[in-house]
């Protein structure tokens, strides 16, 4: 089968859309449960109030709970995405997302990119290159896969 377009489009936004759930999560799971049975005591109508508080644990519970949506978003994506193309080139292009995901935490959260994580990225690029590479020499062959 040939890999459409709209296709790689699809799994590449699901790929930023992954990598952004992800560091969504993350920023959202600064806080405590404890605190927030009585925060929604307290809050009552004002609820909604508090949700823009960014001090405010039910501030970082709509976070965590936008991440979720976000992974839901990401699989209808991917499902809608993968319908229109070979797994084995499509995968590796969602395999971006560890790359989105270190750009974005240092922009977003401030994390350093370590030589580690600059030589993890060089494998998946290379890992992606040769897949498309042997995509392109199967067909050239004729080759059924």
């Amino acid at each position: 089968m040939k890999t459409k377009l709209s296709s790689v489009i699809l799994i590449l936004t699901a790929a930023v859309a992954t990598a952004a759930a992800q560091i969504v999560l993350k920023i959202g799971s600064a806080f405590k449960l404890s605190g927030l049975k009585s925060e929604f005591e307290q809050a009552g109508f004002g609820i909604i109030k508090n949700i823009f508080n960014t001090s405010s644990n039910m501030f970082h519970l709509a976070v965590i709970g936008f991440g979720f949506f976000l992974f839901m978003l990401t699989l209808l994506i991917l499902a809608r995405g993968f319908k229109g193309g070979d797994m084995s080139v499509l995968y590796p292009i969602f395999a971006t997302s560890f790359i989105w995901n270190i750009l974005f935490s240092r922009i977003f959260i401030g994390e350093p990119i370590t030589l580690f994580k600059v030589i993890g990225v060089l494998i998946i690029v290379s890992g992606i290159a040769l897949t498309g590479f042997g995509q392109k020499l199967s067909e050239r062959k004729g080759e059924f896969r």
